[in-house]
Formats: C-alpha cells, structure tokens, sequence
C-alpha cells in the first residue's frame, strides 16, 4: 500500500522522505477531493502501525488471519490505486 500511495502522491509531484509523511499527506489531495474512498486511507494507516507494532514486538499479538484481513485490503487499495493512474494516464499497460 505504501508504495502504491507514493506513486500516486508521486503523479502529483509530490515527494517525500518518510513513511509517516507519505500516509499522512495521502488523504488530503485523493481521498478528501473523492478520488479515491476514505477506507484507503484508513487501511493504509492500520498497516503501517501493524507493520511497525510486529517490526518491534517479538511477540505483537498479529495472527494469520489478522494478516490475510491486510492482504485482502492491501490488493484492494493496489487495485483502485493503479485504476486511478491509468484514469489519469500516468501509468501505462505493460507490454506483453
């Protein structure tokens, strides 16, 4: 999810030197102007402090069914990302 939020604050122009920068200004120019649903951002953020909890807890509590809940919102989140770029044609098909 990150890296797909990059590429679309990316198309923008924006850049940034962090994480916690990239999923904090993701909200403002997608999902608070209706291009892309709020959950997005909300599942974006829920991994990140996942992410970070089980990086520095040996024992974090984060169970396998846990991790398929952010698998299958993770696919989702890539899915509208990339149909937003190709929308706005910043992403092109590969070639087969």
């Amino acid at each position: 999810m990150f890296y797909a939020a990059e590429a679309l604050l990316l198309a923008r122009g924006l850049t940034f030197a962090s994480h916690r920068a990239v999923i904090s200004t993701f909200g403002n120019p997608l999902v608070k102007t209706g291009q892309l649903p709020p959950e997005l951002h909300q599942w974006q953020r829920e991994a990140f402090d996942k992410g970070q909890l089980s990086d520095c807890e040996f024992l974090s509590g984060i169970g396998d069914p846990e991790v398929q809940a952010i698998k299958a919102k993770a696919a989702k989140f890539l899915e509208q990302a990339t149909a937003l770029l190709h929308l706005k044609g910043t992403l092109k098909e590969r070639e087969p």
